[in-house]
């Protein structure tokens, strides 16, 4: 049998039937039904469209075997929304002296084209999807002026420069997930295009040290610098330290790290997808805001005998954010529904860091904005969700 009819009695309640009952010949042409509005004008309701589908599985099921039923595609019509709901593929059977070929091959054909054309851009034929993602990321930094505020003075250093610390032992992301800069998402999809999440850009913000910097403001202690070793490490006051342009006493990173908790919406489009539909690649761009929770390291060679104050400070609350991003994602869906993708992300980000702490509860750092460009790749896996449970707005509209 070269084609198979989609749609069973009860489901239409004039189409063919599925299962070698007696049909009547005038409701194979379907040409009329080329749109949700006509499926209401026969008065079919969703009511009778889920006992249909029940139906039709239960029918299914005592005609082959499980192994037969497993091999069917699940499609059906939604009236209300216009998706794709799940109802067996019931291949056609009937007896030849009640039909002709030619008229079977046209409605086969036509039902295609209807469903085709009820199929929504925007459904998935249940309630939407939740997902869950792991990644990890490398980052570049726009150099940001610093400002340190202590007991013993206030000052800046200027256009401070920093990079990210990717880790360099494989081993590390297989005996620790949270150790390398790490990518979290959380999400629900409301459908094909249109998708929440929330999630944390765990990344790492490390100070060069040895850039030569304008350095401003004043501090009452005399620093310990260095000229790019530590066989010449001497002391010296502050106001040299800023003459010579050399912030080598101060040592500070977010490195545990420069944390961006967020929220983000996408858009999604699918750019290519297979002929089963079982892999396609979406494209997708978002944007959102979040705040920022680093772990700052701080050091200061300011000792009597050249030794740092290093206190490795508590995550706190510093600052807010704000990013845009698009991404590349290969999915591959199964049978019931489920999803596992790879994705492909770059993200543009703009951090304010308001008041990182320095040496504990002992003064603040304070950074003009950081522009980020991070780049990640993870993996994931989504769940269809609230499955078969549609509302019928007209339904609830009506008086009773």
């Amino acid at each position: 049998m070269k084609k198979f009819l989609v749609l069973n009695v009860a489901l239409l309640s004039l189409s063919l039937s599925g299962f070698a009952q007696e049909l009547d010949p005038g409701t194979v042409s379907l040409e009329s039904l080329t749109s949700i509005e006509e499926l209401k004008k026969r008065g079919i309701s969703e009511e009778e469209i889920n006992k249909a589908i029940e139906a039709s599985k239960k029918d299914l099921k005592s005609m082959v075997t499980p192994e037969e039923f497993a091999k069917y595609k699940p499609i059906g019509v939604d009236i209300e929304e216009g998706k794709i709901s799940l109802i067996p593929k019931i291949p056609f059977r009937c007896e030849a002296d009640l039909l002709k070929a030619k008229e079977v091959e046209a409605a086969t054909q036509n039902t295609d084209d209807i469903l085709k054309s009820l199929q929504s851009e925007n459904g998935y034929g249940h309630g939407g999807m939740i997902y869950v993602s792991w990644g990890y990321n490398r980052s570049w930094f726009r150099d940001a002026d610093t400002t340190f505020k202590t007991p013993d003075g206030t000052f800046t250093f200027h256009n401070a420069h920093a990079k990210d610390r990717p880790t360099k032992d494989p081993l590390k992301y297989l005996k620790s997930m949270t150790v390398p800069q790490y990518n979290v998402r959380f999400g629900y999809k409301f459908n094909k295009k249109w998708s929440v999440e929330i999630g944390t850009d765990h990344m790492k913000w490390i100070m060069d040290p040895d850039t030569r910097y304008d350095i401003s403001g004043n501090y009452d202690k005399p620093v310990w610098i260095h000229d790019g070793g530590w066989y010449n490490y001497r002391q010296v006051s502050f106001e040299q330290a800023k003459a010579e342009k050399n912030g080598s006493f101060v040592m500070m990173e977010h490195s545990d790290g420069y944390n961006y908790p967020h929220a983000t919406a996408f858009y999604t489009s699918t750019l290519l997808k297979s002929p089963n539909e079982r892999f396609r690649l979406d494209g997708s761009v978002g944007a959102g805001l979040g705040v920022l929770i680093p772990k700052t390291r701080m050091r200061i060679s300011d000792t009597p005998d050249g030794s740092y104050r290093d206190v490795d400070n508590k995550f706190h609350l510093a600052g807010w954010g704000a990013h845009v991003e698009a991404n590349a994602k290969l999915v591959y869906a199964t049978k019931n529904g489920n999803e596992y993708f790879l994705q492909a992300s770059n993200r543009g980000h703009f951090g304010k860091v308001n008041n990182a702490l320095y040496l504990g509860s002992e003064g603040s750092i304070s950074q003009a904005p950081i522009y980020t460009y991070e780049v990640y790749v993870s993996a994931g896996f989504a769940k269809p969700v609230l499955e078969g449970k549609k509302k019928d707005k007209k339904k609830q509209e009506e008086p009773k």
